[in-house]
C-alpha cells in the first residue's frame, strides 16, 4: 500500500512538474509575443512618421511645381508684353520716319 502512495505522489508530482514546464514555456511565448508586438507597433510608428514625410515631401514638390508653373507662364506674359511693347515701338518709330521724310520733302521743296 505504501507503494501504491508513493507511486501516487510521485505521478502527481511529475504532472504537476510538467505542468509548471508547460506553464514556464507558454509565458515564454507570451513574453516573446509582447516584445515582437512592442517592435511591430515601434515599426508602425516609424513608417507612419515615414509616410508622414513623405507626404509632406509631395505636398512641397507639388507646390514648388505649381510655383515653377506660375513663374514661366508669368515670363511668357512678361516676355509677350515686352514683345509687344518693342513692336509698338517700332511702329511709332517707322511713323516719325514718315512724318519726318514728309516734313524733310517740303521743306527741301519750299
Amino acid at each position: 500500500m505504501e507503494a501504491l502512495a508513493i507511486a501516487i505522489i510521485v505521478v502527481v508530482v511529475l504532472v504537476i512538474i510538467y505542468l509548471i514546464v508547460q506553464n514556464v514555456k507558454k509565458n515564454d511565448e507570451i513574453e516573446k509575443l509582447t516584445q515582437t508586438e512592442e517592435r511591430l507597433r515601434e515599426e508602425n510608428s516609424n513608417l507612419t512618421k515615414q509616410a508622414k514625410e513623405l507626404h509632406d515631401k509631395v505636398s512641397m514638390l507639388e507646390y514648388q511645381t505649381y510655383q515653377l508653373r506660375a513663374q514661366s507662364h508669368t515670363l511668357k506674359n512678361l516676355a509677350q508684353n515686352v514683345q509687344d511693347s518693342i513692336s509698338h515701338l517700332y511702329r511709332r518709330s517707322s511713323d516719325i520716319t514718315d512724318i519726318m521724310s514728309i516734313l524733310s520733302f517740303k521743306t527741301a521743296n519750299s
